[in-house]
This record gives structure tokens, C-alpha cells and sequence, in this order.
């Protein structure tokens, strides 16, 4: 599977659960926030 941005990974996953793509989101800015 190729690799993919935070941003299609959880587009890919809104279509299934929203809320699952809401956290996904979410980690990856709590997890952005940490490494500045």
C-alpha cells in the first residue's frame, strides 16, 4: 500500500466513520503541535 498523507488517510476513513476521521485528525495535529 502506498504511503499516505494524515490528511487522505483520514478522508479515506471519513468515508467509513466520521468520528474515527475526526480523531485520526486530531492525533496528527496533537502530534504536530509536539514536535514544534
Amino acid at each position: 500500500m502506498p504511503a499516505m498523507s494524515g490528511i487522505d488517510l483520514a478522508y479515506e476513513i471519513r468515508k467509513h466513520d466520521p468520528n474515527v476521521a475526526i480523531m485520526l485528525i486530531t492525533a496528527f495535529l496533537t502530534d504536530d503541535l509536539k514536535l514544534n
